[in-house]
C-alpha cells in the first residue's frame, strides 16, 4: 500500500506542480474513507480490507508474497481492525518525500503527526 501512496503522490505532483500537502491529504481522506492508522506511531493511511481479523492471515504466504498486517513503519500489530484507530488524515512528511515509499516504512522512527 505504501508504494501505491507514493505513486499517487508522485503522479499528483507531476500533474499539478506545487500541489499542497493539505490537498493531497484531503484527496486521500476522501478516497480512503475506512483507512486506519498505527496505534503506536500514528502512521497512516493503512488500509486493511476484506477481513477484520488481522491475525488470521498475518504472515501467511501466497505464492512469492507474504501478508504482513503490521504497521509498515514501526511494526506495531493488533489482531483486530477495531483496535487500529481511524486515520486522522495526516500523511507523514518522510513518506511523501522519499522514493521508494518502502524506505519510509523501514525507518522505524516513532512519533505522531507530520514529519515526526
Amino acid at each position: 500500500f505504501n508504494d501505491m501512496l507514493y505513486q499517487m503522490a508522485k503522479q499528483l505532483r507531476q500533474d499539478l506542480p506545487g500541489i499542497s500537502r493539505d490537498l493531497l491529504e484531503r484527496q486521500l481522506k476522501a478516497t480512503l474513507p475506512g483507512a486506519r492508522q498505527c496505534g503506536s506511531c500514528g502512521f497512516g493511511p493503512v488500509e486493511h480490507y476484506a477481513c477484520g481479523d488481522l491475525l488470521s492471515h498475518h504472515n501467511e504466504r501466497r505464492g512469492m508474497a507474504s501478508i504482513n498486517n503490521a504497521c509498515p513503519k514501526c511494526g506495531w500489530f493488533s489482531a483486530q481492525i477495531s483496535q487500529w484507530p481511524e486515520w486522522n488524515g495526516i500523511v507523514h512528511s518522510d513518506c511523501i518525500a522519499q522514493a521508494p515509499a518502502t524506505n519510509c516504512s523501514r525507518q522505524g522512527r516513532k512519533g505522531k503527526g507530520r514529519g515526526k
